[in-house]
């Protein structure tokens, strides 16, 4: 009996060892799940700051379109002349400094002071004469100024060369639009 009790303790002490080695291997697998969970977490974090860089950009994108838009209506006559004296270009400063609100609480949030590049740029090709719009009757007396309007927006450090390490934080966007400007009237007059 003492034997066999003595035999018992000889294997619980030899087992203690195993079970040591065991213990440790579980930790060692548990750590490396948390480390590829950790992993996934940071690449969906990068991710989802990608993807709101990406929308930001579409809307400055979107926004730029229609302020080129509005300035066609605001300008009426003079459009045509105004492009032409911007080289067929308008950018965000030509529509007004304070287009966006950059404060903290403001159009873009918190991050915006550190990326501090938001801009658009409207490409205008030159206009041609048409009489033939959609949703208007053909009509000798009016033509119409049809342009191609590319808009080109970016949101980031895109005008930032000096680290191309933030490319990261870079986004932009274009839109190509077909728009009609007028009716002007034939031989002079206006809208």
């Amino acid at each position: 009996m003492r034997q066999r009790f003595r035999f018992t303790m000889d294997r619980i002490t030899t087992r203690r060892g195993s079970l040591l080695i065991v213990s440790l291997m579980v930790i060692l697998v548990m750590a490396g799940l948390a480390l590829v969970g950790a992993r996934g977490v940071m690449m969906e974090l990068s991710q989802v700051g990608n993807f709101r860089a990406g929308e930001q950009s579409l809307r400055i994108t979107e926004s730029g379109m229609e302020a080129t838009v509005a300035m066609a209506i605001e300008k009426g006559d003079a459009f045509p002349l105004f492009m032409q004296q911007n080289e067929n270009k308008l950018a965000l400063k030509d529509v007004s400094d304070k287009f966006y609100d950059v404060t903290p609480k403001g159009s873009f949030g918190r991050e915006y002071s550190a990326l501090g590049g938001v801009n658009f740029v409207s490409v205008m090709t030159l206009p041609q004469d048409t009489n033939r719009v959609p949703g208007y009757p053909v009509n000798e007396a009016f033509v119409w100024k049809k342009y191609q309007i590319s808009t080109y927006g970016y949101y980031g450090t895109a005008d930032s060369t000096a680290t191309p390490a933030d490319v990261v934080r870079n986004s932009s966007r274009q839109y190509v639009s077909h728009s009609f400007v007028g009716p002007y009237i034939v031989g002079g007059g206006g809208q």
